[in-house]
């Protein structure tokens, strides 16, 4: 299988700080920002702006510019707090994991010798953390993480650090979506085809060789060591909800493992739904936001952001008469969208494409219609949200937490949604219950002879670079 990634070559450089120092991981990575608020420029994208000739276009080259809103990202705080973390956690899954340590080195052979129960080095501990960034659909979500992730180089090889050998290939970050049924067998094989992708492997089809679930984890310890990944993404979080109380408990406790045991850091994304999971695993969800939480809420029409956020969107009017933005217009465009960002995004693209090649003007009309006729489909929620009454927003449970999620918050030891819980050390993740079920399901016939799954992975073609 061909890798569908370019890989990069390394090339290090001073960090300029004492912790991530004479750590080739981290070296090879872009170097951190000196100030918070250089994050604000680096997660926003403004591409041209309309100028007075292009207002004078046809009617038909003005309606292909309206994509160009598509390209527009704001530079919310929330995104620039959430880049922040993002950057940090990424570092400090590296710390512990120093490829050039004696520690780092007896854990890579306990991992890569181990067929069940994971036991590491006593004097080894992980540095990873965990973020979570929950918001409602339509609040930015997808381009945080990818506006974050955009300066970095998703494979990184190295040959030789300090004049010394190191040959091997790091995966900066991974992308993982919660699966529908919430099992560990459906994320452990997503996993496996993302690596396949990204380095040409074939994991996917030694994976698929095993009949249970602990062999199946097992394995993607070691793959996930042997290719050094800093970060992985979990979006969907709030997927499961539909899975069995036991299977998302597992799931939960196999993020926890990963951040634990494996020393790889998490951003798991939800939209409020997730809440509902919360509530099932509290002690894993603590060791998931152990960095913190970004809470994305919708604005507020009085609020200074919403009023910034559609003054630099309204830049972006094609229509013949660009008419300075009123607070008359600016209100009726909250009511098409309830303070969602992506809901202002479609309002303002459907009232132009209305009225390029008719009126020519975006106003208070404008928006009455598209929220009346284009986004009708979308009423009953954005009614929900202008109405802030707790019984229609009962009815969306993807779209504001509730008071239940604020008790919850606080048995988690936060006083605000994006402070950092307090940690307590989990338990060893306990996959029993599952492997179990997949015992008791009849085996396929087979007229050769069973395979032996804990020596399929000692004899494997799995191998770390760094316990040869």
């Amino acid at each position: 299988m061909r890798s569908q990634v370019s890989i990069t070559e390394a090339v290090y450089k001073a960090v300029g700080g004492l912790r991530y120092a004479e750590n080739p991981f981290i070296e090879a990575l872009p170097p951190l920002p000196e100030h918070s608020m250089e994050y604000v420029t680096m997660v926003s994208n403004r591409p041209p702006v309309p100028d007075a000739e292009l207002r004078k276009r046809g009617d038909v080259i003005r309606s292909t510019e309206l994509s160009t809103m598509s390209d527009f990202v704001y530079p919310f705080l929330a995104y620039a707090k959430a880049c922040k973390a993002i950057d940090t956690i990424l570092r400090e899954s590296y710390v512990s994991r120093n490829p050039i340590s004696r520690d780092d080195k007896h854990r890579r052979h306990s991992i890569a010798s181990s067929t069940g129960s994971l036991a590491l080095p006593s004097n080894w501990k992980s540095s990873a953390q965990g973020h979570m960034i929950l918001a409602m659909t339509g609040m930015g979500k997808s381009t945080l993480i990818n506006a974050a992730l955009a300066r970095y180089d998703q494979v990184i090889a190295h040959t030789e650090y300090n004049g010394e050998h190191l040959r091997c290939h790091q995966i900066v970050y991974i992308k993982l979506v919660v699966p529908f049924d919430g099992t560990i067998r459906s994320l452990c094989d997503q996993f496996f085809q993302r690596i396949d992708a990204i380095l040409g492997t074939n994991y996917t089809r030694q994976a698929k060789s095993l009949r249970s679930i602990a062999p199946m984890v097992n394995l993607m310890h070691q793959v996930a060591t042997t290719c050094s990944i800093g970060l992985i993404v979990v979006d969907e979080l709030q997927n499961l909800r539909a899975a069995k109380a036991a299977g998302a408990e597992a799931l939960l406790n196999l993020f926890s493992d990963i951040i634990e045991r494996l020393g790889i850091s998490l951003i798991v994304v939800g939209t409020p739904a997730v809440q509902k999971v919360m509530a099932r695993s509290v002690r894993n969800i603590r060791k998931l936001g152990s960095d913190g939480w970004t809470i994305l809420n919708p604005m507020d029409p009085n609020s200074d952001e919403w009023i910034n956020f559609t003054s630099s969107l309204w830049r972006y009017s094609y229509v013949t008469h660009h008419m300075p933005l009123s607070d008359t217009v600016r209100r009726a465009w909250f009511n098409a969208c309830g303070g969602n960002t992506a809901f202002a995004a479609l309002a303002f693209m459907l009232a132009q494409k209305h009225e390029i090649g008719g009126r020519e003007v975006i106003d208070k009309e404008s928006f009455e219609r598209v929220i009346a006729k284009d986004m009708g489909f979308l009423k009953p929620a954005i009614n929900a949200l202008l109405s802030g009454s707790d019984t229609a927003l009962a009815m969306f449970d993807d779209l504001v937490f509730t008071e239940e999620f604020k008790v919850l918050q606080s048995k988690m030891g936060l006083a605000k949604y994006d402070e950092a819980p307090k940690l307590v050390e989990p338990a060893q993740p306990d996959f029993d219950e599952v492997e179990a079920e997949a015992r008791r399901a009849p085996p396929k016939a087979k007229k050769n002879k069973p395979s032996n799954d804990a020596a399929y992975l000692v004899d494997s073609s799995i191998e770390d670079p760094f316990v040869r």
